[in-house]
């Protein structure tokens, strides 16, 4: 058994991963955020910070992905190619300005941002360029930091109010968001290899955790989840401001 696995991870620690893969799955399934930022804080305790962000990109890859298929039928008319282009642009722009912007700075004010988006009102223009924009800037802020899920869920809540549109919608632009990250990591030389079978077992795992969480989604009406949605959205936004004053 250690033999498929990394070295530092014992074989109850790859079965505990693998068991909460399908928990952060399902939370992400019902709400579109939450399970990420979740899986995350876990994989920062057990992995060398090397390999967190690269590990963390396959699981999220691998996550968002199977909830596009399970919810593809509810995929709205939405262009993931606008939105992979203004990925592309703002992460060579977001690299070239990363280190002249205060990090503390930049994460307080997406934080604002993302309260202001859920509780205030969405200007008319950003919502008919939402994709092109929200494409763009994902890409400068995965940058900065990894959690960029708040942020796209915070420019699609107000164009997709139907929940399971909202939820398909989400889960591709962040596949896209994490293929970007992906190939990012292997240019730069980061070797994946030896995660390889932790990582299929953890995605297969999440995997299972979507299917589960497309059901509690699909029992929640668009009412009851656009409070929970709300409320996500704010814990995050509120989360990020406190990072940062910390």
């Amino acid at each position: 058994m250690h033999a498929f696995l990394p070295d530092g991870i014992e074989p109850w620690l790859a079965g505990g991963l693998i068991a909460f893969s399908i928990v952060a799955s399902a939370i992400s399934a019902t709400t579109s955020i939450g399970g990420g930022s979740m899986m995350l804080t876990i994989l920062a305790l057990v992995l060398p910070q090397p390999a967190l962000v690269p590990v963390h990109g396959i699981l999220q890859l691998g996550s968002n992905f199977s909830r596009l298929v399970f919810m593809r039928r509810h995929l709205p008319d939405i262009s993931f190619r606008v939105f992979a282009a203004g990925a592309a642009i703002g992460s060579v722009l977001g690299g070239t300005v990363a280190v002249h912007v205060p990090q503390k700075l930049f994460i307080a004010g997406l934080g604002a941002f993302i309260l202001w988006s859920v509780w205030g009102r969405m200007p008319g223009f950003l919502q008919r360029i939402g994709i092109a924009i929200g494409g763009f800037a994902t890409g400068i802020i995965t940058m900065f930091i990894g959690a960029t899920g708040p942020f796209v869920g915070a420019f699609l809540r107000p164009m997709f109010p139907d929940r399971r549109q909202f939820v398909a919608a989400h889960a591709g632009c962040m596949s896209i968001q994490h293929t970007f990250k992906l190939v990012v990591f292997g240019v730069l030389g980061f070797a994946y290899g030896p995660y390889l079978p932790l990582l299929a077992a953890m995605v297969a795992a999440g995997a299972l955790g979507s299917y589960l969480g497309r059901h509690v989604l699909m029992w929640l009406g668009d009412e009851r989840f656009q409070l929970v949605l709300k409320a996500a959205l704010t814990l995050a936004a509120l989360r990020l401001i406190w990072s940062a004053v910390e």
